[in-house]
């Protein structure tokens, strides 16, 4: 990993267009009102987008490249993120799933408290894994009991892979 990374304000629509949408999926890109994003060796490899969610709030949404997670890089475009927000007087919102421990973390290190859950169903795949992602503490052990008959059978491979 690069020692030297630089936080980008995306200035306009255009900067933000050209971004891999299957990357950086979290992102809502197409809505986005600022993008806030760390690029090393000329890479895109962490993306925060802010979009109006109405009534003052505005949502962070959050995507970094998996083989650059675990060097706060998420942690760095979050804040920047919602130090905009902030310096707009507007609430900050961002969300992760239940299961998404490494995003939780990310979300409490920056200030962001958890206020209450919302399940909303969206047309197409459903994008969830099957087990928790991460750990709750470093070092914690993490056993998998959740029973194989109970494990959902029409859970398809994700489209193009193997």
């Amino acid at each position: 990993m690069c020692l030297f990374a630089e936080i980008n304000g995306f200035s306009d629509k255009v900067e933000l267009a050209v971004i891999d949408r299957d990357t950086f999926w979290h992102c809502f890109i197409s809505e986005a009102m600022a993008g806030f994003g760390i690029h090393e060796s000329g890479r895109l490899v962490a993306l925060a987008c802010v979009r109006d969610e109405g009534d003052s709030v505005w949502e962070i949404g959050m995507d970094v490249l998996h083989d650059a997670q675990g060097g706060g890089l998420g942690r760095a475009v979050t804040s920047a993120a919602a130090k905009w927000i902030l310096d707009h007087d507007k609430l900050v919102l961002a969300t992760t799933s239940a299961f998404n421990v490494p995003s939780a973390r990310t979300l409490r290190s920056v200030g962001l408290q958890y206020t209450f859950s919302n399940m909303g169903g969206r047309p197409g795949g459903f994008r969830m894994p099957p087990q928790p992602l991460g750990s709750p503490y470093p070092g914690a052990e993490v056993f998998d009991f959740y029973p194989r008959w109970a494990m959902n059978q029409d859970i398809k491979p994700r489209p193009g892979s193997s």
